[in-house]
């Protein structure tokens, strides 16, 4: 433990280090092209990690390395814009994520704005369920999601979503249909299967929806609130998806809460859902019984320079399975600090992670890492 804080507090002087600059940065000049309605707009990001993990340390388990050293995190490439006024598209790669057996596509969507309060997608694209997986993992106040979004959530799925709101945009629906999925061996390594270039084989139908209510204004596109809104803003949001998959049906709701005030940031949310096998499974392994798993987590945290320095502090809880006491309940608390050298867009982060196994045997599982990223 001795060796982990040391290590820890020398990443964070290292970055309370670095030299900085008060005041507004000079906004990056993106390469748009534009001719007419028809808009190519590139996007990249590179994420990279470097720090100490315990022994015990296993990616299959949620944790972010498996032995001391360094981490491409992400690495993606793309472009997004229009074709018509109304037609819009995006297809992005993540080029360090072909182990996921889905190769490196991203998304890959073309979406129809039928009307000022309705927008249609169809293509490769985010499951609409969990807010901390829907977050774009570039404007986090930490260096990832909680484990708990990887593990109760899909990621991005292929499939046809409609999305409906209101005038002012205070209130949005998001509905739709995906191929279906399967779990993982592991809790924290998800779902896999949502079959994409080859369409759905094995693991049926999966249906998702989720209502956000943002009634003082626009939350911005992160957690943490490093610009300082200038008054008090809050949505609420929920969401419920129902998966008919292959070898499990799985029915999950979630509930979140997300508050911003003057570089303070406030971020709960809840998940639960209840998986069960198939009477006849198309794929082996199918659990052998029904399960209930629960997540949550808080984030709470302050920008007290603005656009500039952050602290951020998680909590979290993730239990596998509610019927049993074991090493699958744990306590996962992480503290991060932020450098905003050039707001979202650059940013360097160090930060310290403990894991706590409520029962059964404890595991040298906890890390110090510091992390870059560059994103546009």
């Amino acid at each position: 433990m001795g060796k982990t804080l040391a290590l820890a507090l020398f990443v964070a002087l290292v970055l309370g280090s670095l030299p900085v600059a008060a005041g507004e940065k000079e906004p990056i000049n993106r390469p748009i092209f534009k001719k007419g309605s028809f808009v190519v707009d590139p996007i990249f990001r590179v994420q990279t990690w470097g720090g100490w993990v315990g022994d015990d340390a296993l990616l299959d388990n949620g944790d972010a390395m498996e032995e001391p050293g360094f981490r491409l995190r992400r690495a993606r490439l793309g472009v997004q814009g229009t074709i018509l006024p109304e037609v819009s598209y995006r297809i992005e790669l993540d080029v360090v994520d072909a182990d996921k057996g889905t190769g490196s596509l991203y998304q890959a969507f073309v979406g129809f704005q039928a009307a000022s309060w309705l927008y249609v997608r169809s293509g490769v694209q985010r499951f609409p369920f969990m807010k901390s997986q829907l977050m774009s993992s570039a404007y986090l106040p930490h260096l990832d999601r909680p484990m708990g979004a990887y593990a109760m959530s899909p990621e991005n799925s292929l499939g046809l979503m409609v999305l409906v709101a209101d005038p002012g945009n205070r209130i949005g629906l998001a509905l739709g249909a995906f191929n279906g999925f399967r779990r993982a061996d592991s809790f924290y390594q998800g779902y896999t299967g949502g079959g994409k270039t080859l369409g759905n084989r094995y693991d049926g139908l999966a249906y998702a929806g989720r209502l956000e209510v943002v009634p003082l204004g626009d939350m911005g596109r992160g957690i943490a609130d490093p610009f300082w809104s200038r008054n008090f803003i809050v949505a609420l949001g929920g969401g419920a998806f129902f998966n008919d998959g292959g070898s499990i049906n799985t029915l999950a709701w979630t509930a979140d809460l997300h508050a911003k005030f003057r570089g303070a940031h406030l971020f709960a949310e809840l998940t639960q859902d209840s998986i069960s096998p198939e009477n006849d499974p198309s794929v082996a392994g199918a659990n052998p019984a029904k399960i209930s798993r629960r997540s949550a987590s808080v984030s709470v945290g302050y920008v007290p320079l603005r656009n500039l320095l952050g602290v951020a502090a998680r909590a979290e809880l993730n239990d596998d399975n509610l019927d049993q006491d074991n090493e699958g309940d744990q306590l996962v608390y992480t503290g991060t600090l932020t450098w905003y050298a050039h707001g979202e867009t650059l940013k360097f982060q160090a930060e310290y992670s403990h894991r706590e196994e409520m029962h059964g045997l404890a595991l040298d599982n906890d890390s110090a890492l510091a992390g870059m990223q560059l994103v546009f």
